[in-house]
């Protein structure tokens, strides 16, 4: 073998070893490598849409070849940071607390002097959480037991994040979505007057052959924050109304020691005319994203933060006009068990009325080790902990709900054990759950209200089994036989189930299908398991060198209408990858791979992460590009480069 093809087999191992090291760090979106190639694209047609409302000039190449360089030195610093998170033992803020013997589970604050007690109690007894708040966007994690030795072996979120459902109408947030034959991407940029990485909104015009055209650009950052860090998780669209909630960190206030005011930003566009998109109203509400959900016309939002003596009460500022929670109007509530230094609060706003007002009640020494659960009766939140004295487990759930345009406590509830499935809240129809306690599983179902219906429903398993809930139909692993534990008001029904192994994903692909993606086995092959309400069952295995991209459950497309989803992958070839998205019909237990759409066959790190469906359009969405396939042959019929 001479030199050259020597120094071409060392430069394609060294870039393929480089791709499978990079792909295994979890980076912010807006960082991650397939996005990063868009920032060298010209992101400034002539109709942008900037925050402020003014348009800016043209941009200047400079700036944004220097921010580049900036960004990959960033990626390479947050990749860092990432990968000793990963490593920590740290769980965060502990549920450890003295005992069970306090009969009211909340307590009422209806003054200032109350609350400066309050919140001095909380702080005084918690200085090691002082330091603690949970800054993390995505939903809340449940609370963790007091120590290590005794948490729950198998503990998974309270349900998975939502795929990017094309059947539900585009209610459910993703950075990709696609409404009356226009795309929303949320995509990298570089801020013509600063020249800083930011984040804008293409709106991208298509045509029943695929054909698509840039036609407006929303641009997110705002340019007089100059001392803030934005960045945009997540995208809603609900009619003529779009949606965007953006993580923010103020550091104008913040010295060497101290860390950023994190607050969360929701802005409310127009998008009547997705050609000239206007901006309607924009909404901060004080500390870092823990949940949100748009039911109805009604959008809450959960935000999470650290109390202290000089500023216990947290704010929304709504058009510039700042609102403070006030004590004598009954906005806030201590939790009388829950002595972290933190607190949880609540917004709700009808997005039809976006700039007239909030409803919000904030809950003290709350914190974001709560599982929140958000349904048309409002948030439930419940809250895990143990007893340092005996070990004992307890949970305590809350429902906030919206009653006359304000915001009030309508319930408690306490039980023994823990929810290893978090709550399940179910619009009106109440409050489901998997409780574990003294090593057995019990399915219980609550009014909205937080009234018992019935006697629990011994599940047959030990409570080390896992469980997640999909719809109103909780699915339990555990020994050979697994559990379909499917709530209906009161009535609780359980039957046989696969045995899902608990490092499963699972999400429902129709009202009979469900599919369990597994871990790579021995082999190093994706395996995804296919079960019918009927019993019937079937799978679908990778190839070994197949790497599906799968740690953002949001890239899985599912279109439960017609029975299909679909699945990032990369997948291998004698000198180069290529970067695909695959479909996959089920029917009962039946799956079967129907199309494999070749978005870019030369990869090198811009993957496609996200899809969106259009009659028979397949629209393939990476950080550089989109794809326009034929559904039925698989043929591209377009290309959009950013």
């Amino acid at each position: 073998m001479d030199k050259n093809n020597r120094d071409e087999e060392m430069l394609l191992r060294l870039q393929k070893a480089f791709r499978e090291d990079a792909e295994s760090i979890e980076t912010p979106e807006s960082l991650s490598k397939e996005n990063i190639t868009a920032l060298l694209r010209d992101v400034q047609p002539d109709n942008v849409v900037p925050l402020s409302g003014a348009r800016r000039k043209p941009k200047n190449p400079l700036p944004r070849i220097a921010a580049i360089a900036a960004s990959f030195v960033l990626v390479m610093a947050v990749a860092v940071v990432a990968r000793h998170a990963h490593n920590s033992n740290d769980l965060g803020l502990k549920g450890a607390f003295e005992g069970f013997k306090i009969d009211n589970l909340v307590k009422s604050i209806t003054s200032k002097e109350e609350l400066d007690r309050a919140v001095s109690e909380i702080i005084g007894g918690n200085k090691k959480a002082e330091n603690s708040p949970a800054d993390t966007a995505g939903e809340a994690a449940p609370a963790q037991p007091a120590d290590k030795e005794t948490a729950e072996p198998a503990i998974v979120v309270e349900k998975p994040a939502p795929a990017n459902v094309v059947s539900n109408k585009g209610f459910e947030a993703d950075i990709v979505k696609y409404s009356g034959g226009y795309l929303y991407v949320l995509t990298p940029a570089i801020d013509g007057s600063t020249g800083t990485p930011t984040q804008v909104i293409k709106v991208i015009k298509t045509s029943p052959s695929g054909e698509m055209q840039e036609s407006a650009l929303i641009e997110l950052r705002d340019a007089g924050m100059s001392a803030s860090s934005d960045e945009c998780f997540e995208i809603q669209i609900k009619g003529s109304t779009l949606i965007a909630l953006i993580g923010r960190k103020d550091y104008s206030g913040s010295d060497s020691g101290s860390d950023p005011q994190s607050s969360t930003l929701t802005l409310f566009y127009d998008i009547s005319n997705p050609e000239a998109p206007s901006l309607m109203s924009t909404r901060s509400q004080d500390g870092a994203f823990a949940a949100s959900d748009l039911k109805g016309d009604t959008l809450w939002l959960v935000t999470t933060g650290t109390l202290s003596n000089s500023n216990p009460v947290p704010s929304i500022t709504e058009d510039g006009s700042r609102y403070d929670l006030s004590a004598d109007r009954d906005e806030i509530t201590a939790c009388e068990n829950a002595r972290e230094n933190a607190y949880l609060l609540i917004g709700a706003c009808n997005i039809n009325r976006a700039g007239e007002g909030t409803s919000v009640l904030e809950l003290i020494g709350c914190g974001a080790n709560s599982g929140i659960s958000i349904s048309g009766s409002g948030v439930y939140i419940s809250r895990q902990f143990a007893a340092v004295d005996t070990g004992d487990k307890r949970t305590e759930i809350y429902h906030v709900a919206s009653e006359g345009g304000k915001l009030t406590l309508a319930g408690t509830y306490s039980l023994d054990g823990t929810l290893p499935a978090g709550i399940n809240a179910q619009n009106d129809s109440g409050v489901y759950y998997i409780r574990s306690d003294s090593g057995k599983l019990y399915a219980g179902a609550l009014t909205k209200d937080l009234k018992k219906i019935n006697e629990e429903t011994d599940l047959g398993l030990d409570g080390n089994s896992a469980c997640v809930f999909i719809g109103n139909t909780a699915y339990v692993a555990g020994g050979e036989t697994g559990r379909a534990v499917r709530f209906s008001g009161g009535e609780i029904t359980v039957s046989d189930a696969p045995a899902h192994r608990a490092d499963s994903a699972i999400y429902r692909i129709t009202d009979k299908s469900v599919i369990e993606i597994c871990a790579p086995g021995k082999n190093g092959a994706t395996v995804i398991n296919c079960y019918g309400s009927d019993g019937a069952s079937s799978s679908y295995s990778f190839t070994k060198g197949e790497r599906p991209l799968l740690s953002d459950s949001r890239a899985i497309l599912i279109d439960s209408e017609r029975g299909i989803f679909g699945i990032p992958v990369i997948i291998p070839g004698s000198n180069t990858e290529s970067s695909a998205y695959i479909l996959f019909a089920v029917s009962g237990g039946k799956i079967e791979k129907t199309g494999e759409y070749i978005h870019d066959g030369n990869y090198i790190g811009d993957a496609a992460t996200r899809a969106a469906l259009s009659g028979n359009i397949l629209y393939t969405v990476s950080g550089a590009k989109i794809t326009a396939f034929t559904l039925s042959d698989a043929k591209a019929q377009a290309a959009y480069i950013y």
